[in-house]
């Protein structure tokens, strides 16, 4: 198994390489993957990452698990969970996004609980989804704690 390389620089330029963890003041990877990234502007292009921690991200046809950023632009990307005060996200699947403002054009998202939306998503938990999921997982849940109690009286 390879060592995996650690990256502490102004700036760190990655090209085809899969990389440790990345802490830098700008991040730019093409092709490429990474552990963690910590920096203050980070950009993709087909690259992934686990976990980035940033002030702006831009990524282009990427993927990520988490993302925290202050801005964030996703296009063409695929993201398990995004927390950012401002997003932008174009043709991209987002698993679950937190954001002040989110703008979004032919998105695709699990969960989105934000302050100000524009544009459209198509969400797989909307209000009456939620609501209708919390309603027989209530139902569900009751129902096993009566036969339960039930079974240990009989």
């Amino acid at each position: 198994m390879e060592e995996q390389k650690k990256f502490q620089e102004e700036l760190a330029a990655i090209e085809g390489e899969i990389v440790g963890d990345i802490s830098a003041q700008e991040v730019k990877m093409n092709q490429s993957g990474a552990s963690h990234i910590s920096a203050s502007k980070v950009e993709m292009v087909q690259s992934g990452a686990e976990v980035i921690s940033s002030q702006t991200v831009e990524a282009k046809q990427s993927m990520a698990v988490v993302v925290r950023a202050e801005e964030s632009t996703f296009e063409g990307s695929r993201l398990g969970f995004v927390k950012a005060n401002k997003a932008e996200i174009s043709n991209s699947k987002v698993g679950i996004a937190f954001c002040q403002s989110m703008k979004v054009q032919d998105g695709k998202a699990f969960l989105v609980i934000a302050r100000e939306m524009a544009g459209s998503i198509e969400t797989v938990f909307d209000g009456a989804t939620a609501f209708k999921f919390g309603l027989g997982l209530g139902l569900a849940l009751g129902l096993i704690s009566i036969v339960r109690d039930w079974l240990k009286e009989g």
